[in-house]
């Protein structure tokens, strides 16, 4: 008769691989973002804090800021700070909702819902690299405001601005017409294998000499010649 013997392990080779499978399935620990009030008088500020496993990190409405850390913001009208975090295993997005009383006026925004896709490209980032870029090229070099939004479960981010003269859309062919301005929104979407696709949408209006009014500009050229403007530069 043949006996099989089972093998006997060693006690500490059994405890090392129960910790090991015990660490390969255990979850890295998920970003936390609070604020130190949920509501503000106008003028006010507070403070947002957020911690992570990642380097670095992304907040809609700040920039790009360290995996872990604290700003203070002053918001002028409710706005969403959205924390955007690469873990690794995929884009975490976690939203603040800071309320704002006492408004001195609302600054003209259009319904973001109004945007449709426009100019579209690509970019090799990072994500947050790169949504720091069309934030700091809105504000900075052109002069706007910025909004976000993130709804989930979306994989994008769409940066959007209020409306501004655009002084290199007064064109000689115009006849009527005394100046335009522009309002952008870019929809940057999550990257696929550190390449992100993203489009650069604009509004146009314009007004008539002798007139107060803004009226939509249906003219197709003039929206592409806008979003030319925004596009050349983040591809630079």
């Amino acid at each position: 008769m043949l006996y099989f013997h089972q093998p006997v392990m060693h006690p500490l080779y059994t405890r090392l691989t129960a910790t090991l499978i015990a660490l390969a399935v255990l979850p890295s620990a998920a970003s936390t973002f609070h604020s130190s009030e949920n509501r503000v008088n106008y003028g006010e500020s507070c403070t947002l804090t957020w911690t992570s496993a990642a380097n670095e990190a992304y907040i809609v409405g700040v920039g790009k800021v360290e995996g872990s850390g604290s700003v203070q913001v002053a918001p002028a009208v409710p706005t969403d700070y959205v924390l955007v975090v690469n873990t690794g295993r995929g884009i975490e997005y976690t939203t603040l909702h800071i309320d704002v009383m006492g408004l001195k006026g609302n600054e003209d925004y259009p319904d973001q819902d109004k945007f449709q896709p426009g100019l579209r490209d690509v970019k090799k980032a990072s994500y947050a690299d790169f949504l720091s870029v069309v934030t700091t090229t809105l504000q900075n070099t052109l002069a706007y405001h910025v909004r976000g939004a993130y709804l989930p479960p979306d994989h994008f981010i769409l940066i959007y601005t209020n409306w501004i003269v655009q002084q290199k859309l007064t064109l000689p062919t115009d006849k009527g017409i005394r100046r335009r301005q522009v309002a952008y929104a870019v929809h940057v979407n999550e990257p696929v294998k550190g390449v992100i696709a993203f489009d650069v949408r604009a509004l146009v209006q314009y007004q008539r000499m002798g007139e107060s009014t803004w009226r939509d500009d249906q003219d197709p050229q003039v929206n592409r010649m806008a979003e030319q403007i925004l596009q050349e530069i983040l591809l630079k």
